[in-house]
């Protein structure tokens, strides 16, 4: 009856020992270290969320957050330095954090992991790019349908680059991309992401594809 008094006393004492002038903060670290790093991600800035390399499994309580948070702040440091240069290495993170969320099923094949594909490619080499547009096109077609109207811009875009810098593409795949573009240009933003301009130029680069192409 008396261990949970024991081991409270006990913590407390390793803390004071410690020299730690707030004995709760600490003993939230020894006992529940996951929920504590996610309280250090959450009150990060934006570039120190992007260092930070998640310590938790992602099973465990608070996690899927750290991976969440970490891997926006990335997402959002590619977006800004996409022109400018400099963006690969965060392209490249957040692609891996979303990427940790969808293979264990916390998250589903969210649009800012189609986001971070995207930039992935668009900064990758010509090799690993023609890799990371099929990986997009891929993870494009899962999540059409299922969790925003917008995933077709992305579909949309891997065909597009497909027809740009792999070779022929397909009357009907041009213009099943044509129609997803436009799908996504009427659609409305999702997870913080607004990408009806770019949908709707691209619908209107694929039209002029198809009519170069002969394809009515």
């Amino acid at each position: 009856m008396r261990l949970p008094y024991l081991l409270a006393a006990t913590l407390t004492a390793l803390v004071v020992l410690a020299g730690c002038d707030n004995p709760g903060d600490q003993i939230a670290r020894v006992v529940d270290p996951e929920m504590a790093e996610l309280a250090k991600v959450q009150a990060m800035d934006r570039p120190a969320a992007a260092a930070h390399v998640p310590q938790c499994r992602i099973r465990e309580e608070g996690c899927a957050r750290v991976h969440e948070i970490t891997g926006d702040a990335c997402l959002r440091m590619a977006q800004d330095r996409l022109a400018s240069g400099g963006a690969a290495p965060y392209a490249a993170c957040a692609a891996a954090r979303f990427g940790v969320l969808r293979n264990a099923g916390v998250l589903g094949t969210s649009l800012r992991g189609l986001e971070a594909e995207r930039l992935l490619r668009e900064t990758a080499s010509r090799a690993e790019a023609n890799e990371a547009n099929m990986r997009l096109a891929a993870l494009a077609a899962l999540a059409a349908g299922v969790d925003h109207p917008a995933a077709g811009y992305y579909r949309a875009s891997a065909v597009d680059w497909q027809a740009a810098f792999a070779g022929p593409v397909p009357c009907a795949a041009l213009q099943e991309a044509q129609g997803h573009a436009r799908q996504a240009a009427a659609a409305g933003p999702a997870e913080g992401l607004d990408n009806r301009a770019a949908a709707a130029t691209l619908a209107n680069r694929l039209s002029q594809r198809n009519q170069a192409g002969g394809c009515t």
